[in-house]
């Protein structure tokens, strides 16, 4: 599997996409500092075991997805992890932001971005919006889930692996290939769908500001080939 890349503060961190405490702890992680010409090891994340009756919880975590928050930090989501871990490459530590409980599974792959100092946190059934401003400590200091979201019927459950994309201002999209084609004989051409929403603040029933999601519309496209693999977004054009 490929490593994960990230570019911030003009260096360049490469993060193995399998994490075993017991192998490869120094080099999980490095950066590479151009000016420098060298590389440095970053220090493990110290991930609490998901207690979970599937052992292997407790010995490995997956990188499921990263993202750059800003020139200082960036966020890491982990498949056996019940945290989200963030590094900050001035203090060189790591710091956690919690998972709700609903969305811990030992089944569950997820996908980070960050909007404007939002976390949205993307699994195959929900969507999960997380304030990085907030204060530490305060009550409000949780995830919440994204109300409104739901794929059309026609266009077959999300199964992994799937890909969000952000489309400018408060417009995002979400990409994958339907489980019904999972089950079927593997073919030369398969459909993918690609839904588009918005999200817009409103206020939910404890009279606080949450955000909703707005579906505006699920196109399909047929491709040759047999499995989605990776998406991206390309500068310019529709999606």
């Amino acid at each position: 599997m490929s490593p994960e890349l990230l570019v911030l503060g003009g260096k360049i961190f490469v993060l193995g996409c399998i994490y075993t405490p017991d192998d490869l702890l120094e080099h999980w992680g490095m950066v590479f500092d151009p000016n420098l010409n060298e590389w440095t090891s970053l220090p493990i994340p110290p991930v609490p075991p998901l207690k979970t009756r599937f052992k292997i919880a407790s010995r490995a975590a997956k990188i499921a997805s990263c993202a750059v928050i800003d020139e200082k930090q960036f966020i890491v989501s982990l498949v056996f992890g019940s945290q989200l871990c963030v590094f900050d490459i001035e203090s060189w530590n790591w710091s956690f932001i919690q998972l709700p409980r609903s969305c811990i599974s030992i089944e569950t792959n997820s996908k980070i971005l960050v909007v404007s100092r939002m976390l949205y946190l993307f699994t195959c059934r929900r969507i999960y919006t997380y304030d990085l401003d907030q204060k530490e400590g305060s009550t409000d200091t949780m995830m919440i889930e994204m109300t409104g979201f739901y794929t059309p019927s026609c266009a077959g459950l999300i199964d992994a692996p799937f890909f969000p994309f952000h489309r400018g201002d408060n417009s995002f999209c979400f990409v994958w290939l339907p489980r019904e084609h999972y089950k079927a004989i593997v073919t030369v051409s398969c459909v993918i769908h690609c839904l588009k929403f918005r999200v817009n603040p409103t206020i939910n029933y404890h009279g606080k500001q949450v955000l909703e999601a707005n579906i505006e519309s699920c196109e399909s496209y047929n491709a040759y080939g047999g499995e989605l693999n990776d998406c991206v977004a390309v500068e310019g054009v529709n999606m």
